[in-house]
């Protein structure tokens, strides 16, 4: 695996969107399961298990194309791993390279790799990290008594 300085590669994410924030961020998709993300310049894949499908559909809005595993044309023992589904997904949108989080799977890049895929690592997150506004702002329009101007000042 080699270490990227930019992320000029496609983009693919693994794992489950309540534990891996990446992929939640990514997807705004919330499920229990693990799905793959991947992202190719503005356009958006994800893989989801069939019984998320519809539930996936309504939330990405038609932003996202969403398969199942079955859509892939996956072997049986694929469709059992997400690693299997990301590996389908690549060669459907015939990619040959990815790069991934420095928190992803172990596991799955190493079968990433093992399938002919060639894997590079971020070396910072791959999202902005903190929070969007770092300034608060004042909950009611005229600040309290007591409250710093500073914390109240518009943007």
């Amino acid at each position: 695996m080699q270490i990227m300085k930019r992320r000029s590669d496609p983009l693919i994410l693994a794992g489950t969107p309540a534990e891996a924030s990446d992929v939640r961020y990514a997807s705004g998709f919330v499920a229990l399961d693990a799905v793959i993300y991947v992202q190719v310049g503005k356009r958006r894949y994800m893989v989801v298990p069939p019984l998320e499908l519809g539930r996936a559909r309504a939330e990405s809005g038609g932003r996202v194309t969403i398969f199942t595993p079955d859509e892939l044309g996956l072997t049986r023992a694929q469709r059992r791993s997400p690693a299997g589904w990301a590996v389908g997904l690549l060669k459907t949108l015939k990619l040959k390279q990815v790069a991934v989080s420095p928190m992803c799977p172990v596991v799955y890049t190493d079968a990433w790799r093992k399938a002919g895929f060639r894997v590079t690592v971020s070396r910072e997150g791959l999202f902005p990290s903190g929070p969007r506004n770092p300034r608060p702002k004042c909950a009611t329009s005229q600040p309290r008594r007591g409250t710093p101007r500073r914390l109240c000042e518009p943007r």
